[in-house]
């Protein structure tokens, strides 16, 4: 929603004071474990697939940050 409202109103307006974590995943992540899951042979039980990486664990200050060239940050 944040990027989204910034990109469309051109306004990134925080609900909180930027410190909660967003894990964030790639979409190629997200597809790579789709194709797994298809692919798996498990069919009789529980798949647990881990996505993504913690490295793309960023604080919605940070995500803010990087559409800010774009936007104007309002809080």
């Amino acid at each position: 929603m944040l990027a989204g409202m910034g990109l469309t109103t051109g306004k990134i307006i925080l609900n909180s004071d930027g410190t909660p974590w967003r894990p964030n995943v790639h979409v190629l992540d997200i597809c790579k474990s789709i194709k797994c899951a298809i692919d798996s042979d498990s069919r009789d039980g529980l798949l647990v697939l881990n996505v993504g990486d913690e490295q793309n664990n960023l604080q919605v200050i940070d995500i803010a940050k990087r559409f800010k060239p774009a936007c104007r940050v309002a809080s």
